[in-house]
């Protein structure tokens, strides 16, 4: 996929996914209006420093999810690694699931060239699982200038799986078709 082969095209995909074959048929259904969290943790949580991963399970939703919910501190190689390897440990069960990403805690991610550089050789090596299992991406941003130009960059990388920007409150549902 072209988003795959752009270098910058994958560092943004590996910051979404560090600070960040349908098996569904129907609706791929958020409700993430009270917050990231709200499900039965199945993984974690993880405390990385910059964010908390938490992988889980509620009843209300076709599919487990994997939340990243983003801090005000400074991310360290060795968090970047950590949440690097928590979501291995998310593709490693090979079940379809969902992520979502909680960024309102801050304005724009900070990671190093060589935290970015950790990410993005991580996605080239984990492009086909993320591929096969991610369903659908949604994030949560505050400020609609940040909102706006996510937007525009998602739909230049047009990732393959359905994708959702929103603020909390009045945005906060996600509707995509897998």
């Amino acid at each position: 996929m072209a988003w795959r082969t752009r270098p910058w095209a994958q560092a943004a995909a590996a910051a979404a996914l560090v600070a960040a074959s349908s098996y569904v048929s129907s609706w791929c259904t958020h409700d993430v209006s009270s917050g990231a969290a709200g499900g039965r943790p199945v993984l974690g949580p993880l405390n990385a420093g910059f964010a908390t991963l938490s992988y889980e399970r509620d009843a209300d939703l076709p599919l487990p999810r994997l939340v990243v919910t983003a801090e005000r501190s400074a991310a360290t190689d060795d968090d970047v690694i950590g949440a690097l390897a928590f979501v291995s440990k998310v593709l490693r069960r090979r079940r379809p699931f969902s992520v979502l990403y909680d960024m309102r805690a801050i304005t724009l991610p900070t990671l190093s060239r060589k935290q970015l550089g950790l990410g993005v050789d991580w996605a080239r090596e984990q492009a086909a699982p993320l591929d096969a299992q991610l369903q659908c991406i949604a994030y949560l941003i505050r400020s609609p200038l940040v909102r706006a130009a996510a937007q525009v960059v998602i739909r230049f990388l047009k990732p393959p799986q359905p994708t959702f920007i929103g603020a909390c409150g009045t945005d906060a549902a996600l509707e995509a078709r897998p």
